[in-house]
């Protein structure tokens, strides 16, 4: 067959952040294995829109289309499905994704997909493909939301692939690399030639906020894989700066420590940020070392509240001495450090937003985002949005800045000054700010970061979307 895969989106004015589109490159890999050919656009990365994504897609005569977004790119997703079928009628149209894993429902009363792909999705996409070109019997594959009979139905739940070094190498070739040193990435460090790689899947922590696409157990590629697809990036693609996007790459501590040993010994003059991935009451200073000896410049802890009440609330249960202890250790040991605060929580009281704030500035952090927390759909968070809400869901409502959706014990407006003052007190601290000048990787991404940071800050939601 032949097949466009499209990463859905728009670049956000508030957080312009854009990486490349790893889930379509894995699924692009095992389709090109299976013998079909297949082409990728980013519509994000290339500031496309809608009607121009298709008209490249009409292009190449497809037989499938395939479209892949977040949450937040809802809007995107389903412009671009609807376009597909106005243009090309007969056309098989697949979805996949967080947004369809997480509203596969209200993907299919809105818009003309066929299937949509729900959670992992190399095997049920290799699945569906195989038999869409023999029985034409796709309801008999595993991890599929469609129609029947008018019907939306599910199949089985697809099993989640245990063998990770068994999939191919991302389909890496099919990306321009040079378009994305235009953009700004998931950490903060500003353009510069870079990809986003994977080395494991799934966490056995259960925070209520996550998303569950890779499941709660964890597997990993082997350390030879690890080293085998970064040698090709460093030595092949001339990529120095790698942006690890597990979720959680220090749960196997003897594996973090063997992937950096290797990095050292095979020379690869490469460059690490974790802009997630690290969970800080799991680190050490061994650990904090052997990164820094393989290149890592940048990390982000995400700490979300210094409320007891709120970490069992939310099921981190982070240990707070001990994720205050790991920043200092990052950050006397030279590394770039950044971390993640949540205000806004079920029934959060000011008071423990306030212990929050007071864990942010008596750290020695470099940097730190303040988000209002939203709850999205297919996370246990949502069970705490009150249902006469739910129908109301918006673009808005999946902002990581925006205080759309109020679940905390606060008016919208209080939430939202504490927010403000919260960015405002940290960073307008001195000793913070010279730190930040004298320590950051990049420092001439520093004047674009401050003009980010301004928008973050004045960033508010719009007038009776959010609950109180």
């Amino acid at each position: 067959m032949k097949i466009i895969l499209i990463k859905a989106g728009a670049v956000k004015s508030v957080v312009p952040f854009v990486v490349q589109p790893l889930g379509i490159m894995y699924v692009a890999a095992v389709a090109r294995e299976a013998g079909h050919k297949v082409q990728l656009i980013d519509a994000k990365s290339e500031g496309l829109s809608s009607e121009s994504t298709i008209a490249l897609a009409e292009g190449f005569a497809p037989d499938l289309v395939g479209i892949s977004g977040f949450t937040n790119e809802w809007e995107s997703f389903e412009q671009l499905g609807r376009l597909s079928k106005q243009k090309m009628p007969k056309v098989i149209l697949v979805g996949g994704g967080p947004y369809a894993t997480s509203f596969p429902k209200e993907i299919l009363q809105r818009t003309p997909f066929d299937y949509l792909v729900l959670g992992e999705g190399e095997r049920t996409f290799l699945d569906l493909l195989e038999s869409l070109s023999k029985d034409g019997s796709p309801h008999k594959v595993r991890g599929l939301a469609y129609r029947e009979n008018g019907v939306i139905a599910y199949s089985p739940a697809q099993p989640l692939i245990e063998d990770l070094d068994a999939l191919p190498i991302p389909a890496y070739d099919l990306l321009d690399m040079d378009l994305y040193t235009k953009h700004v990435t998931a950490s903060p460090i500003g353009r510069r030639r870079n990809m986003t790689v994977m080395t494991a899947r799934g966490c056995p922590y259960r925070c209520i906020y996550c998303h569950n696409i890779f499941g709660k157990r964890f597997r990993a590629k082997s350390v030879d894989k690890v080293i085998e697809e970064w040698s090709l990036l460093a030595r092949t693609y001339k990529i120095q700066h790698f942006e690890i996007c597990d979720d959680i790459f220090n749960f196997d501590r003897d594996r973090l420590m063997a992937i950096c040993d290797r990095v050292v010994k095979e020379n690869l003059d490469i460059r690490l940020s974790f802009p997630t991935g690290l969970r800080g009451d799991r680190m050490d200073g061994e650990m904090i070392a052997a990164l820094k000896r393989a290149g890592t410049v940048m990390i982000s802890y995400a700490v979300e509240s210094a409320s007891p009440r709120i970490q069992t609330l939310i099921k981190k249960n982070m240990v707070l001495d001990k994720i205050s202890r790991t920043i200092k250790e990052t950050v006397r040991q030279g590394i770039f450090t950044h971390a993640f605060f949540m205000l806004g929580f079920p029934d959060e009281t000011e008071e423990e937003m306030k212990l929050t704030l007071d864990f942010a500035l008596r750290s020695n952090l470099h940097t730190a985002s303040f988000f209002i927390v939203t709850p999205f759909k297919a996370t246990e968070l949502w069970d705490y949005v009150p249902e006469n809400w739910r129908d109301s869901v918006t673009d808005d409502w999946f902002s990581f800045q925006g205080g759309y959706v109020n679940l905390s014990s606060l008016p919208d407006r209080r939430l939202m000054s504490i927010r403000q003052k919260a960015y405002l007190r940290f960073y307008m601290n001195p000793w913070r700010a010279s730190r930040i000048l004298i320590r950051h990787p990049n420092r001439r991404f520093l004047p674009e970061a401050l003009l980010i940071l301004l928008r973050q800050i004045r960033n508010k939601p719009p007038s009776g979307r959010s609950g109180r």
